[in-house]
């Protein structure tokens, strides 16, 4: 099967639309041997913002040296771009040897495009061994393909009234849908929202003994023209970093990353590209 027949395949199961649940994903990734299991991962939710967090962070953990996968959707031009490891597209390749070897499959259990386009990019991540991956959910959170994570950081960057035929017409419903990605003991970080959705997810967050981070705790509007400063200090494994995050008018982020263990500090500062989901560093010095 080449490319062309492969992406032929995927974009017919459009027509079935979207399908919130988890059975048929779990079933799809056991058959797969539930590649998602075998790498570390950092799950991103919100209404607005979760894609361009998300290659944020990938980008951060890439300049410190790791292998990261990062999965976003939609994609703009090609398909590919909803897959990547340490900035490279999955290849054509890759996409078509893996929807031939699943096309009976897909045939009996009517999987979904965005359940195929996600347990691809588990798959390709496991099968080159990244050391993290960066995954942003699609639609909502609790119910969402990528839910089947099991991450060690649990995102939320905003919420706001979206899909509400889908995840309800409330903030508080809305908020509950996102808060479903949360796992038990597992850190959370909230972006700016409405306090009442802050409220639902931290209960939530609480329930199920999770350490909850705001982000209006640590950083603070310095200026009427949009500019956000602040600290905060993470501790992960045995990474310990303190990272000093100025936004100014929300889209031109600086980081100053500090490694307490090594003494290493990492100057970024980043632009985004032509789609919000594009983050390509720019001006990066790295000092020891």
């Amino acid at each position: 099967m080449n490319i062309e027949k492969a992406l032929e395949k995927l974009y017919s199961l459009r027509q079935l639309g979207v399908k919130l649940g988890l059975d048929n994903i779990k079933q799809f990734l056991d058959y797969l041997e539930n590649p998602q299991n075998d790498f570390s991962s950092i799950h991103v939710a919100g209404s607005n913002g979760k894609g361009s967090t998300a290659s944020f962070i990938a980008s951060i953990l890439m300049e410190s040296g790791l292998k990261v996968g990062l999965f976003t959707s939609p994609h703009y031009v090609e398909f590919n771009e909803r897959i990547k490891i340490n900035g490279e597209k999955i290849t054509n390749e890759y996409i078509a040897k893996f929807v031939e070897s699943i096309n009976d499959f897909i045939d009996k259990n009517e999987i979904t495009f965005f359940e195929i386009s996600t347990a691809l990019g588990f798959k390709y991540f496991k099968d080159n061994n990244v050391d993290i991956a960066v995954v942003e959910t699609g639609l909502g959170g609790r119910l969402d393909a990528t839910n089947t994570l099991k991450p060690i950081a649990s995102i939320i960057t905003s919420i706001s009234l979206e899909h509400t035929k889908i995840l309800g017409d409330t903030i508080e419903k809305i908020a509950y849908e996102k808060a479903g990605i949360i796992k038990k003991n597992t850190p959370v970080f909230l972006g700016d929202m409405p306090e009442v959705a802050a409220k639902v997810i931290s209960d939530i967050a609480e329930e199920r003994q999770c350490e909850v981070f705001k982000f209006n705790e640590y950083c603070k509007k310095m200026s009427k023209d949009g500019e956000w400063g602040g600290n905060l200090e993470l501790q992960a494994a045995s990474m310990c970093y303190k990272i000093n995050i100025v936004v100014y008018q929300l889209n031109a982020p600086k980081f100053n990353i500090q490694n307490f263990n090594t003494g290493k500090t990492i100057h970024l500062s980043y632009h985004l590209g032509e789609h919000y989901n594009s983050v390509i560093p720019k001006n990066n010095n790295i000092t020891i």
